[in-house]
């Protein structure tokens, strides 16, 4: 799950690291991110994703410091505030538990998704 994690923090950091080695001076609307799923994206969709990425790993890092279970996690819906990016290819649950793995190191079983 750490993977999935960082590949998706890697795709984030190459599009803004792309759009700074360009000057980023009016630029951004004529750049294209072509994700592995998805649209077709821009860099302010790909600064939407890094906002959700840090905003989402942070609940998880709180929580974990408050000491809750995976399962508590889970049940108490702490991503509700994101839903919007749940889908088929990775759900809410399913992306609380990568984050839970990825920011405790544990190994997590593999999901299988579309």
């Amino acid at each position: 799950m750490r993977k999935v994690l960082v590949s998706l923090m890697l795709v984030a950091v190459a599009a803004l690291a792309a759009q700074r080695a360009w000057g980023g001076q009016g630029q951004d609307a004529d750049v294209k991110v072509i994700p592995g799923h998805g649209a077709l994206s821009n860099l302010d969709d790909v600064r939407e994703f890094t906002k959700m990425l840090k905003e989402t790993s942070a609940v998880v890092q709180k929580a974990l410091a408050e000491h809750k279970t995976l399962e508590q996690m889970k049940r108490e819906k702490i991503l509700d505030p994101w839903s919007k990016w749940s889908g088929d290819f990775v759900n809410t649950d399913a992306f609380i538990e990568t984050l839970y793995n990825s920011l405790t190191g544990t190994k997590g079983e593999f999901i299988n998704h579309n």
